[in-house]
């Protein structure tokens, strides 16, 4: 699945320079918006985490524990 570049919160750039984890929802709880810093933090590349509710990426996740990767 192709992710556009704008999924990758940046608007003004200032998201681009930091590290931090950035997660944009919108009302209905679907993600948005993914930095590279969650990327890091959480585990799921933006095209895995785009599109989908925050529920399926948060809730019973052990914390400290990433998605295997292969």
């Amino acid at each position: 699945m192709s992710v556009p570049q704008s999924s990758r919160v940046s608007g003004d750039g200032v998201f681009d320079l930091t590290r931090t984890a950035v997660v944009v929802a919108d009302r209905a709880g679907v993600t948005q918006g993914w930095t590279e810093g969650a990327e890091r933090l959480l585990g799921y590349r933006v095209s895995e985490a785009v599109g989908r509710p925050l529920a399926d990426l948060f809730i019973g996740v052990d914390p400290g524990s990433a998605p295997e990767r292969e």
